[in-house]
């Protein structure tokens, strides 16, 4: 309604400010939930991840809506779990391809896409 169309630059800002905060969520939120005890529902963790983040970082975490999008999203899953879990070494076949126990499962309906190469990788298979 009225205005500009974003330019790419001003999104591409936007979304490094958005990313980058939400990293930092998440990281508050695997705090909180390590400090997890019997009896607390996800909505206390969620408290405690903001209360967290807020002595943290001195400011208030603002993207709930966001994070919420991007929470199941596989870079933010496959980052949980790595904190999680172990050593944070993926174990792969002879061909490349990962174990199961190495994947990020979450009992959830939605399960999270695979990834994309990136850009480097992709190159290199163009080759």
């Amino acid at each position: 309604a009225g205005g500009d169309k974003p330019e790419p630059l001003q999104c591409k800002q936007r979304w490094q400010k958005l990313n980058d905060l939400v990293c930092k969520f998440c990281g508050s939120y695997a705090a909180a939930t390590r400090q997890k005890t019997s009896g607390q529902s996800e909505s206390d963790v969620v408290k405690l991840a903001h209360s967290i983040f807020f002595n943290d970082h001195k400011i208030k975490f603002n993207l709930h809506h966001a994070w919420e999008e991007l929470r199941y999203d596989q870079k933010w899953c496959e980052h949980a779990t790595s904190k999680l879990g172990g050593n944070g070494q993926k174990r792969k076949y002879e061909d490349g391809a990962e174990t199961a126990s190495s994947q990020a499962t979450i009992n959830l309906d939605e399960q999270p896409i695979k990834r994309p190469a990136g850009v480097k990788a992709s190159k290199a298979c163009s080759r």
